[in-house]
Order: C-alpha cells, then structure tokens, then sequence
C-alpha cells in the first residue's frame, strides 16, 4: 500500500509558503504538519499557528519551511490523522439500519488503518533501525574463533567473543 492517500512529503525551500496535499478528509483537525527531527529520527508535529488551510487541499506557511532561524526543518510531511474517538454513525436499538451509514464508519476505520500501515511501516522501522540492537549486528565466540569477526563500526563483540579475542 501506498502512503500517498494518507501523507506527503516536502522539501522546503525557504521561499515557498503554499504546499498542496493530495488525500482526502473529513474535518480539518484531522490534517497535520509535522517537520522532520535530526536528533530523535522521526517526524515531529509543529504548531498549528505556524500554517493555516488556503483552500480544502492547500496549507499556507506564516514562515517558508526551509528558512533558517527558527522555522520548521526542510524536509517535512502533511498527513492525516483519523479521529476514531467517535464513530460517524452510532446504531441505536430498533433504528433501521442503512447502507451509507455502514459506509460511512468503515470508510473512517480504513482511513485509520492505512495511516497506522504507514506509521509503522516508515517511522517504525526506522527507529529500530537506528536505535534497536539487533544480534545479527554482533560477533559471537565462533566468529572469534573462526577469524570472522573483523573490527568494525557496524558490529560489536559479544562478551564471548571478546573472553575469545583476549584468552590467550
């Protein structure tokens, strides 16, 4: 599945103000901003007075995202966020039943879905990938011993590993 019906990623300029976005909504609180951050890897939302809706599918910027001193990164995403607190439609007992009201809450459920698929599918594994030891990312005691285990910056010595490199 592509992300492109639920985000979509920018590289600010510093000069531009206007960014269009291609998915669709159901309320305004439901389209976000959030700038990307260097230092915990991940996108971050910004504040919602740094841009305000020109139109239904247009965000206008008070400052140009890329300027320095101050604004939001270079590199950021419009996306959406479903609010699933509260169904569109809520059945009663003995209300009849409609098909567009069944429509209408499944279509809200799968716009949820897609955005959790692209949460986890891009910033997830990121995060494991920069921050999450993985045990095929060391040298074991065999490795050792069998010479396999060369110095590096992209593995590290298993505490058997390194009794093996400095037993004598």
């Amino acid at each position: 599945m592509s992300c492109s019906n639920v985000q979509i990623e920018y590289l600010g300029n510093g000069a531009r103000l206007d960014y269009t976005f291609p998915f669709t909504y159901e309320d305004e609180l439901e389209v976000h901003v959030a700038a990307w951050d260097e230092e915990k890897l991940r996108f971050v939302d910004v504040e919602r007075d740094t841009w305000e809706f020109q139109n239904a599918t247009t965000i206008r910027f008070t400052e140009a995202p890329g300027a320095p001193e101050g604004s939001i990164g270079s590199r950021f995403i419009i996306y959406r966020e479903t609010d699933l607190d509260e169904l569109e439609v809520t059945f009663y007992p003995g209300s009849s039943i409609r098909a567009q009201d069944l429509n209408a809450n499944f279509e809200q459920l799968r716009d949820a879905i897609q955005e959790g698929w692209c949460r986890v599918s891009e910033e997830f594994y990121d995060y494991l990938d920069n921050y999450i030891w993985d045990v095929r990312d060391a040298y074991t005691r065999e490795d050792q011993i069998n010479e396999r285990a060369v110095p590096s910056d992209d593995k590290i010595l298993t505490s058997a590993a390194d009794a093996a490199r400095h037993d004598v």
